[in-house]
């Protein structure tokens, strides 16, 4: 029993001894290294005998992490030794010797050419996507859509350079896009709809799935309307209570200026994206109401410029007095966009602005944020309104000193 204590009280310090040698080097011995800085180390810890030990755990503990590389919002794991990854450890050392006071310090990495274009063209098909024609199917207008595929040359520079300086996370945001060959606007002419009046995309980036359903939802409700001249538009009527029975999912809703379960959750990005592509079109809006909060959760647009609905109590609703129109909504990617087409160009363009007029804080980490947007036609004021919003504290002062800086 002895026996087996001592032997476990050895390798548990001996577990500690490399680990400390690793982690800090021999604390209060002579180094000649000045403060320089290898992957997050402080090499004046160490002696020049310390060092080959320290590059042999640093380089295992490197090559045993994977390299992980994201594109849009996938992930993709890869093991080292598939690349035929290595360090050239005398180059390595002939860099940290020859280092100058707080230098930084990366691996000198070696890689196999061929065999990481193999793994990014692997990726490449993995992540492409084909171009869309436009077509119309059951009276309904299927946007064209452009294609992408990963630019493997792009990709590989990215990729040295992250590797050059001892990265393990690389995000490749690198594509080249193919057109279709039957673009929205050609079948959009041949429908009687020529004229792009305004369009506007938002973000659905950390939309969690059911929001993500239920705003797909909503834009199917409202995706392909034809708005005959003259006549109101009322996004209640077009996608109804989205409650549980109308087949919408529970997420969260603003009640009170506050996020709180409920369902039909996301359909406000709808009716917030289709409200400022009517701004942009020349529409000529009835009704539209704030959100009675705002946060990142909401800020898919600019405060003052969305618009929330609640079946039977807020709705968003506009017309366009001169000429039929047409609205698509539709999702592509991790983007939610309106288009309103008209028959003939529309001559009525606004000028928006938004200014940020007070905000009061109640303690807490909230407050209370009000803004005023106007629009102006020809120089003469059109609308003005002035919106308070629920909003957490920090918040609030990054969109004010964001929108000041602009």
């Amino acid at each position: 029993m002895l026996k087996n204590i001592i032997i476990l009280s050895v390798m548990v310090a001996v577990v500690f001894f490399v680990l400390h040698f690793f982690l800090w080097g021999w604390v209060g011995s002579p180094s000649p290294f000045p403060s320089i800085h290898f992957l997050g180390h402080n090499l004046s810890d160490f002696t020049p005998r310390d060092l080959p030990v320290l590059l042999s755990l640093a380089e295992r503990n490197w090559f045993n992490e994977p390299l992980e590389l994201i594109i849009d919002d996938k992930r993709f794991l890869l093991a080292k030794k598939d690349l035929h990854l290595s360090w050239d450890t005398r180059a390595l050392r002939r860099l940290i010797k020859q280092a100058e006071a707080n230098d930084i310090i990366s691996p000198v990495i070696q890689y196999n050419e061929e065999k990481m274009h193999t793994q990014l063209q692997n990726i490449a098909n993995y992540t492409y996507i084909s171009p869309q024609d436009a077509y119309l199917e059951k009276g309904i207008v299927h946007p064209s859509l452009p294609g992408r595929a990963l630019d493997i040359e792009k990709a590989t520079h990215i990729l040295h350079n992250a590797l050059s300086e001892g990265q393990s996370r690389v995000e490749l945001d690198c594509f080249q896009t193919f057109s279709p060959n039957i673009e929205t606007a050609d079948l959009m002419v041949d429908l009687g709809f020529p004229h792009l009046l305004g369009s506007h995309t938002t973000c659905l980036q950390s939309r969690d799935e059911e929001t993500l359903f239920n705003i797909s939802k909503a834009c199917s409700s409202v995706h392909g309307v034809v708005l005959e001249a003259g006549s109101i538009f009322s996004f209640n009527q077009e996608v109804g209570p989205a409650e549980k029975e109308d087949g919408y999912l529970e997420t969260r809703i603003v009640v009170n200026g506050r996020l709180v379960p409920g369902y039909g959750g996301g359909i406000c990005q709808v009716s917030s994206t289709l409200y400022n592509t009517v701004l942009k079109s020349g529409g000529e809006v009835v009704e539209r109401h704030p959100h009675s909060g705002y946060s990142e959760t909401t800020s898919y647009v600019l405060p003052g410029l969305d618009a929330a609905v609640s079946y039977g109590h807020l709705d968003m609703r506009f017309r366009f007095p001169h000429q039929r129109v047409v609205i698509l909504a539709y999702i592509s990617g991790d983007t939610l966009t309106t288009e309103i087409w008209g028959e003939k160009e529309e001559t009525l363009q606004r000028d928006l602005s938004t200014k940020y007029v007070d905000f009061r804080d109640q303690g807490n980490g909230e407050g209370m944020l009000e803004v005023r947007t106007t629009s102006l036609i020809r120089g003469e004021m059109e609308f003005e309104h002035r919106d308070v919003y629920r909003i957490p504290s920090d918040f609030a002062l990054t969109l004010i000193e964001k929108k000041e800086m602009e």
